[in-house]
């Protein structure tokens, strides 16, 4: 009855309806008023959502075998800075960057006019003692024959002959001057103490130079002479010390690796990159492998049981966090769950913490989730 009086489009109708109906009742009209009003203003209640489908994946512990991988670089194992043992200007300079140098090569060349003065100098000093000592023997020759002869007294004798030592001193000294501005006027040329590459020229013809001035560097290129580097973070150096072999590949040569083993880690940080230098020996070498090719550098890592694996689908980032869809088991409703990322592997995202075995976590349809939702297992025997 209530719902044909609330069809009814005139008003004076729909009031003489209601007063009829309170008579009929013994209700108050205000009372049936009142409860009409209350029932139109009550909503439907809305349905619940159907259950979202989702893939999960039940988080279980297992041994973890990692594998480092860094960007690498071939360098010399010997890298030396030459330089000339005088000062100088330079005169000459023989060769390039980048160019291969056999033992012996001439390098650079000084001007060696004032070196070649020294040494006429120490010539004719020589030669000026050579002259005071020959004379001074044949003195000491005369006076022994006179002494002899009882002529002279012991003590003159003695004078003569101290006079012959200086002189012979004297000459030694003026030769060893001369051998030493032969060797200076020698060092006004700079050659390779043994093959190897060019990789840096740090001076001109014209230029000024002091002793011990790098004025190249040079890398040996010898079999055993060839080495790769990596920079590692601070973080991972102490693991890296018990990793002894590692895998170099190399851009340039495809499909191929070799063997090598650890030889160096820095014991100190470089200031600029706060990183350390690692260095690997090559086991096998070849002519393949050049000086600066870019390589890169896998080691394989003991395995971690503490580490859970999960497909990188599970990750969801908002705000700076990264978490999880858990699903509770008894409600099949989900929460969010942060975790702490150890790093990749593979095609797999390891977890070192913020879940534990047992748990289940959505793999597909992460992104669609909300705290709460009700979800439905696509996958509940896994």
């Amino acid at each position: 009855m209530v719902s044909k009086i609330g069809r009814l489009s005139d008003p004076w109708l729909t009031f003489m309806n209601l007063s009829l109906l309170a008579d009929a009742l013994k209700m108050p009209l205000a009372l049936i008023v009142a409860s009409l009003l209350l029932t139109a203003c009550q909503k439907t209640p809305e349905a619940e959502p159907v259950p979202r489908p989702v893939r999960t994946l039940l988080v279980q512990s297992a041994p973890v075998q990692t594998r480092l991988e860094f960007p690498a670089e071939v360098r010399a194992r010997v890298e030396s800075k030459l330089g000339f043992r005088v000062s100088g200007k330079l005169l000459e300079r023989r060769v390039e960057v980048g160019q291969s140098v056999k033992q012996g090569q001439l390098l650079a060349r000084l001007d060696a006019s004032d070196f070649m003065l020294q040494a006429q100098a120490s010539q004719a000093q020589l030669q000026a003692a050579a002259t005071e000592r020959d004379l001074a023997r044949a003195d000491f020759a005369r006076f022994e024959d006179l002494y002899q002869k009882n002529f002279i007294s012991k003590a003159e004798l003695d004078r003569r002959r101290s006079q012959w030592d200086a002189a012979q001193a004297r000459w030694e000294q003026a030769q060893a001057n001369l051998s030493l501005q032969t060797r200076q006027t020698a060092y006004a040329e700079l050659r390779a103490p043994a093959a190897g590459v060019i990789t840096a020229v740090e001076a001109e013809p014209g230029q000024v130079v002091t002793p011990g001035q790098s004025i190249f560097r040079l890398a040996l290129t010898g079999q055993q002479d060839k080495e790769v580097v990596i920079q590692v973070p601070e973080d991972q150096v102490q693991l890296l010390r018990q990793v002894k072999t590692a895998e170099i590949s190399f851009w340039a040569i495809p499909g191929k690796t070799f063997a090598a083993s650890l030889r160096e880690v820095a014991p100190s940080a470089d200031p600029a990159t706060r990183s350390y230098s690692v260095k690997y020996t090559l086991a096998q070498q070849t002519t393949d492998i050049k000086l600066g090719m870019s390589a890169s550098v896998a080691l394989p890592l003991p395995a971690i049981s503490s580490l859970l694996r999960l497909p990188l689908t599970a990750l969801v980032e908002k705000e700076g966090k990264t978490f999880v869809w858990v699903v509770d088991e008894k409600t099949s409703r989900v929460q969010e769950n942060p975790v702490q990322v150890a790093g990749p592997s593979g095609v797999e995202i390891l977890i070192a913490a913020g879940l534990q075995p047992g748990q289940r976590v959505v793999t597909a349809g992460a992104h669609l989730l909300q705290p709460g939702l009700k979800v439905k297992l696509l996958d509940k025997t896994l």
